[in-house]
């Protein structure tokens, strides 16, 4: 039989030998670190990806997708082998430490459906974890830890550090029968949680989590052993920026200093992705996608799967027709598929592609559903989260959340657009995630802002005025995912 240290050491505290009571205190903490057991809780930073933020892909075989509330249902043939992925982010540095300590995964299966087979991370074309599983059932609200093979959640030591390049995988098989055909099922990917050790700043005894109020959604506490929750989008952004020259080339930039606005780049003179990108407007989507509009009003579909290094990779050779008639002043992507489009009239228009994984041509209406007028502005732009920013005509910026995006539905979270800063007389804007927005000068000078007030449109920025982090940006056309 096998010997129980640990109830040994627990028996040998409370038997009553003579030894003074402030050792003893001292001697019962003592074995409480010994057996590692835990005084309080780790304040954890989590970071939720959600299941829209995972593509599909299974050679050989067909696999539909279908959204729901920020989870994706997919469903494959019988016997088909479906891996999903997306790339993983981490919270603010500010928040949190890079190296992800807890890994949760939501889903469900149909009764007699698909299994969860394996669970793996890499870090470009290293893996950094790995292992086995057989999963069916309900894990949406379960966490199970033990044993490993059979668990939904993961414990990481030593921590997984996360970068723009760490890609999270699933695999998962459909079952097939070989004497009469079965139903495969449905696996229905909720969300990925991911949990960091957050910074800790101590005073006196008590520790609280050193996380800025913006950047903590509403779940976020500060006790010690609580945990803060971020959000991060399908179109979580990793400081990539596209720019198309003159001679129609196809440039990618990483901006390093993303989050404080620092001048520091992967590659000052960029790297170049594409030639012959001689279309109208250019506009990224989820996952790595770019929609491009030719001049005869078709709408394309590329996937740079060379996102994340800048590497001359791509899906198919050539952009696939997924649309036509795009015949608008400005079009802009959301999340989830959602794209938004402005007549030449000034009515806003909503689309969602749920071709957006493969390029097919597939949409969630016929034509697009109008969702506002009077858009008469220099510049629109999406900021995450049904957040549009508008320039008008005068300088004003302007703040909208778009409430029904999810269905293309007329709900609005203000009236009217809030105004949130002036003076915006640029050449173009674009975003850049979590709040981030990039600005051009006349004079071709990049500029950092970043929005702390864009949850509810607030007039509070990071600093006063924009940061330069580059110049000579004299191009044709810039946007970032």
């Amino acid at each position: 039989m096998p010997i129980n240290y640990r109830q040994k050491l627990r028996d040998a505290y409370f038997t009553p030998y003579i030894v003074h009571p402030f050792l003893r205190v001292i001697a019962f903490f003592l074995v409480l670190l010994v057996i590692d057991l835990p005084l309080s809780a780790q304040p954890l930073v989590k970071v939720k990806i959600p299941g829209t933020a995972f593509s599909a892909t299974s050679p050989g075989k067909k696999v539909t997708v279908e959204d729901f509330n920020g989870g994706r249902r997919f469903r494959g043939q019988a016997f088909a082998k479906v891996t999903l992925s997306a790339r993983l982010s981490a919270p603010p540095a500010t928040a949190a430490s890079p190296g992800m300590q807890q890994l949760v995964i939501r889903f469900s299966t149909s009764a007699s459906g698909p299994s969860l087979r394996t669970v793996e991370i890499r870090n470009g074309s290293a893996s950094s974890f790995h292992i086995d599983t057989y999963l069916t059932g309900n894990y949406t609200s379960k966490e199970v830890t033990k044993p490993a093979t059979l668990a939904n959640m993961w414990v990481l030591n030593p921590p997984e550090r996360v970068s723009a390049a760490t890609v999270l995988r699933i695999e998962i098989i459909f079952p097939g029968g070989f004497d009469s055909q079965i139903n495969p099922g449905e696996f229905v990917l909720n969300s990925v949680e991911l949990g960091f050790p957050a910074k800790l700043t101590t005073s006196s005894t008590t520790a609280t989590s050193n996380i800025p109020a913006a950047s903590v959604g509403a779940a976020a506490t500060n006790a010690a052993g609580s945990t803060s929750v971020i959000a991060a989008s399908s179109s979580a952004a990793s400081g990539v920026i596209y720019t198309l020259t003159d001679d129609n080339s196809l440039m990618w930039y990483k901006h390093t200093g993303r989050t404080d606005g620092s001048f520091n780049w992967a590659t000052p003179e960029g790297k170049k992705v594409g030639t012959g990108w001689n279309f109208k407007q250019i506009f990224s989507g989820d996952n790595n996608v770019i929609y491009a509009i030719t001049p005869s009003n078709d709408l394309l579909w590329f996937r740079h799967d060379g996102h994340n290094d800048g590497s001359f990779r791509w899906a198919t050779n050539e952009g696939k027709k997924v649309g036509n008639g795009w015949n608008f002043k400005q079009v802009f992507s959301g999340d989830n598929g959602v794209i938004y489009a402005i007549t030449t009239s000034g009515d806003l228009l909503w689309f969602r592609h749920d071709g957006r994984n493969d390029g097919s041509f597939r949409w969630a209406t016929a034509e697009g559903k109008k969702i506002g007028n009077g858009w008469n502005f220099k510049q629109v732009f999406y900021g995450g989260n049904g957040i549009i920013y508008a320039i008008t005509q005068n300088g004003d910026l302007l703040w909208f959340r778009h409430d029904g995006r999810n269905d293309g539905s007329f709900r609005w979270a203000t009236a009217e657009g809030k105004k949130i800063g002036n003076g915006w007389n640029f050449k173009q804007v674009f975003y850049g995630g979590d709040g981030v927005i990039y600005a051009i000068t006349s004079a071709g000078d990049l500029l950092w802002f970043r929005h702390d007030g864009r949850n509810d449109g607030s007039f509070r920025w990071a600093t006063a005025e924009g940061r330069k982090v580059g110049n000579g940006w004299n191009f044709k056309q810039v946007f970032s995912r």
